[in-house]
């Protein structure tokens, strides 16, 4: 079940490796074999972090501007 790792979300992207993983560690592999799955599974990963960096940066964005609007609404002093 080998998908393009840009139409996996975060949570079927982790899925796979996990599968990945499970797959390396028989060792009924050929070497063709492992080396393909080794390489979707890097693959993978890079959109993993490329997913939790696009997050992150989303979620720090929603603090700056969530903290500029409560300022903003603060009754002003003096």
């Amino acid at each position: 079940m080998m998908h393009e790792p840009a139409e996996l979300d975060f949570d079927a992207a982790l899925e796979r490796l996990e599968q990945i993983a499970v797959a390396l560690e028989m060792d009924d592999l050929e070497l063709d074999q492992s080396l393909a799955l080794f390489e979707e599974g890097v693959a993978l990963l890079r959109l993993a972090e490329s997913r939790l960096g696009g997050a992150e940066q989303r979620v720090r964005q929603m603090i700056e501007e969530g903290g500029r609007a409560r300022f903003e609404s603060l009754p002003e002093l003096g």
